[in-house]
């Protein structure tokens, strides 16, 4: 019995981990814009730079780059107090969500791009 416990623990840690992984290389998505977002399957990795527009709700923002806008989930350990403002240019990382209300990007990691003036506050990733 206690075999069996572990055996179906061991699976489901297997199996949720599993999900995550995405192979990157030749042939792999390569969604860069939100045009291409729009269009992506679900759970396609994207990388975006454009910026926050607004905030649309709890932990859900309009995320704006040269070709159009879309939703943006940000959760919010990934803010790490950090402030930021509609003319800072970011880099988001996530996966698309298809939703009844159009596309929307589940991020799992936030980069503020620094500027001239600005020093670089880094890269968040979730844990």
């Amino acid at each position: 019995m206690r075999v069996t416990i572990i055996a179906a623990a061991a699976a489901l840690l297997f199996a949720s981990t599993s999900a995550y992984a995405q192979f990157e290389g030749p042939g792999a998505p390569n969604v860069k814009t939100v045009a291409e977002a729009e269009k992506a399957a679900e759970d396609t990795r994207v990388t975006l730079t454009g910026r926050i527009t607004a905030k649309v709700r709890s932990e859900s923002y309009r995320f704006k780059d040269d070709t159009g806008e879309l939703e943006a989930e940000i959760e919010e350990e990934l803010w790490q107090g950090r402030k930021l403002t509609p003319d800072m240019p970011i880099r988001i990382s996530g996966v698309v969500d298809r939703e009844p209300w159009g596309v929307t990007v589940e991020v799992d990691s936030l980069e503020i791009i620094p500027t001239d003036t600005a020093s670089k506050e880094g890269d968040v990733k979730k844990q």
